[in-house]
């Protein structure tokens, strides 16, 4: 029986700048991104998603171009609007009727948007498929309609419209285009609805939940990296500090808007035997959020440890957590 030692990193991290990011997705109706984070994974297409790439579900809300500037048609190919032209979330461009959908009726209805790094908006851009979408072909620009436009809105973490939904039958696509105005970042998702049936998503999904393991209990303790910004845009991966006892921690800053940022520590067990992990991290700033860690803060440093599903790691094995900050 492999014993489980209980091993102390202690890091301490200088948090720079870099790109400035934030993060969000649609939280009602759930993203595809989202609903296979938070909801259930199991689904055909969420567990395809997993067996892709990990780390998009644990980068749920990252799905952006840190360059867009309005140009979203321009710069993201037919085919690919459910990724962003992303390689990294290309799975949620597959085209499937078994996507799980959340039940949309015509008439005036909310939508909500979740975001755990907020920024001011130019707006918010909800889009439909037309009747008589296809959901076995892969989402084009030309299958949308324009349902609405929000403006110009303030920073929030939690953001709610009144739509007014056309008529529709069957399954449809709702796409959501977030173009910040303190940025040309731009975010994008894709949500499931069905009319005339009651979908099996409820139409308030439940909220992040970091003490719980992804989606039915996926993803402990074995994934590595942090594609922050799906292609390699964020912030230049720190040095690797190793311990006596084998463990390293190396951080990334995802996002920084000047006061605040978005941060990923990798766990690394170097040794050759299982290990659980714990660590201290220098924290000068207020700590809005985190995720994927037990975490408290005493003085000016914030001790985390591992969660049930990510606490132990094999020999050579990994994990991530992430946490956001304000200066």
């Amino acid at each position: 029986m492999v014993a489980r030692i209980l091993c102390t990193a202690v890091v301490l991290l200088a948090l720079g700048a870099a790109q400035a990011a934030a993060h969000g997705t649609t939280f009602s109706p759930a993203s595809r991104t989202y609903v296979c984070r938070y909801v259930d994974r199991t689904p055909a297409p969420c567990a395809n998603a997993w067996r892709s790439n990990p780390q998009a579900l644990y980068d749920w809300m990252a799905l952006l171009i840190s360059n867009a500037n309005g140009r979203h048609r321009e710069l993201i190919p037919d085919g690919q609007l459910c990724s962003a032209g992303s390689a990294k979330y290309a799975a949620f461009d597959r085209p499937s009727a078994q996507w799980p959908a959340t039940g949309l009726r015509a008439g005036e209805q909310t939508f909500k948007y979740v975001l755990n790094a907020p920024h001011a908006t130019l707006y918010y851009r909800f889009y439909l498929t037309k009747d008589g979408f296809d959901p076995a072909r892969a989402l084009r620009w030309d299958d949308l309609e324009l349902i609405h436009d929000s403006g110009r809105r303030p920073a929030a973490t939690m953001e709610s419209f009144r739509v007014n939904v056309p008529e529709r039958r069957g399954r449809h696509i709702l796409y959501v285009v977030w173009q910040r105005s303190d940025s040309p970042e731009a975010f994008y998702a894709c949500s499931d609805v069905v009319f005339g049936a009651a979908g099996v998503l409820p139409a308030t999904p439940p909220m992040p939940d970091e003490s719980a393991p992804p989606a039915a209990g996926g993803g402990g303790g074995g994934h590595t990296g942090h594609g922050g910004h799906g292609g390699g845009r964020g912030g230049a991966p720190q040095p690797a500090k190793l311990t006596a006892k084998g463990i390293s921690l190396r951080r990334t800053i995802d996002d920084d808007w000047g006061s605040g940022y978005c941060a990923t520590v990798t766990v690394t067990n170097r040794s050759k035997r299982a290990r659980a992990w714990k660590g201290t991290l220098a924290m000068p700033h207020r700590v809005d959020s985190i995720w994927d860690a037990v975490s408290h803060l005493r003085g000016k440093r914030l001790h985390v440890r591992g969660k049930s599903y990510n606490r132990t790691l094999r020999p050579g094995g990994a994990t991530t957590f992430g946490f956001c900050a304000r200066r």
